[in-house]
This record gives structure tokens, C-alpha cells and sequence, in this order.
């Protein structure tokens, strides 16, 4: 997801990813990570459902997550 991730945040679409072992599987977190938005990296495939499930039905907690990503977006160490 290292692309993939990448091009949707800087496209200001939130992404849920699930931390894996392998580096190609832990990209989509990273910069997550980076960008202050630890949150959004699941441990599990349950709590990936629990939180998808939770941004699609509530329009205030994804209307905040896109808000925080666009503000940590600017400041980040990623946005050259």
C-alpha cells in the first residue's frame, strides 16, 4: 500500500491499514505514523472492521479524521 497510501492521503482520503511484519505491509503505516495519525492503524482485522465500520457511519468522526489529516498534512515532514 506504500504507493497507493501515499496518493490517497495527499489526496486528502483517509486510510485504515492493518500493521503487518513484512516492510511492504507496514508502508500505509508509516505514514500514518508520520502524520500524527496512529489511530488509523489497526492491529487486527476486527478492529479494522470496528473502525471502518465507525467512518462510515459517523459523519462527525470522519469529518474530524479528513479535517486532522488535511492540518497534519501541512505540517508533516512528507509534504516537500
Amino acid at each position: 500500500a506504500g504507493t497507493t497510501a501515499n496518493d490517497s492521503l495527499w489526496m486528502n482520503v483517509p486510510i485504515l491499514t492493518i500493521s503487518g511484519q513484512s516492510f511492504c505491509s507496514r508502508m500505509a503505516g508509516s505514514l500514518l505514523n508520520t502524520l500524527g495519525m496512529n489511530d488509523l492503524i489497526c492491529q487486527n482485522i476486527e478492529e479494522y472492521i470496528q473502525k471502518a465500520t465507525e467512518l462510515s457511519k459517523n459523519k462527525n468522526i470522519f469529518t474530524e479524521t479528513l479535517a486532522r489529516l488535511k492540518n497534519q498534512k501541512n505540517k508533516s515532514i512528507l509534504n516537500l
